[in-house]
């Protein structure tokens, strides 16, 4: 009997384990692919706002005396962006989104006042660029919110192992 209940005890310890791998390598597998879906939105995201920001630095010459203040402006607002993508430190990024939105507030008040001061189809097509610019930020910045986060998903796993184990454990009694 000694014997027996051990190999006994053996196979029921690997199938308490199975019991636990099949559900963590499915969660794993979810994870991973919503990872992929979601990195990819991001860097479209990100591709999108660059182009919105180098159409406008383009367009701002169409604007005739404010078209280098504009011109800084989005230098300096893409400066800020990129320092967004590069940061990990979170006080140091609060600061990065209170200059950012400074910024976005001087850019569209030279835009605004040179479209006031000289209403023209060009000045609306750079008035419509620099909107472009303000919303593809929004939209980023959304993205990047949603994005999966390590620490979540290690808990997922470890719940799924858990609930795989007990599974198991009640499926034997």
């Amino acid at each position: 009997m000694g014997p027996k209940s051990a190999a006994g005890r053996a196979k029921s310890a690997r199938n308490a384990f199975k019991a636990g791998i099949r559900p963590t390598l499915q969660v794993v597998g979810f994870v991973l692919a919503m990872a992929v879906v979601r990195y990819d939105t991001r860097m479209e995201r990100e591709a999108e706002e660059a182009n919105a920001i180098a159409t406008c630095y383009a367009r701002a010459g169409l604007l005739s005396p404010e078209a280098s203040k504009v011109r800084t402006l989005l230098t300096t607002y893409l400066e800020q962006r990129i320092l967004f993508y590069t940061l990990r430190d979170s006080q140091r990024l609060g600061q990065v989104h209170n200059a950012t939105v400074r910024l976005q507030d001087e850019l569209w008040s030279a835009v605004e006042a040179a479209a006031i001061a000289r209403p023209s189809p060009l000045t609306a097509l750079v008035a419509s660029a620099t909107n472009n610019v303000l919303d593809a930020e929004g939209y980023t910045q959304a993205m990047a919110m949603r994005s999966v986060r390590p620490w979540r998903t290690s808990a997922v796993i470890r719940q799924s192992v858990a609930r795989g184990a007990r599974q198991e454990i009640y499926r034997r009694f």
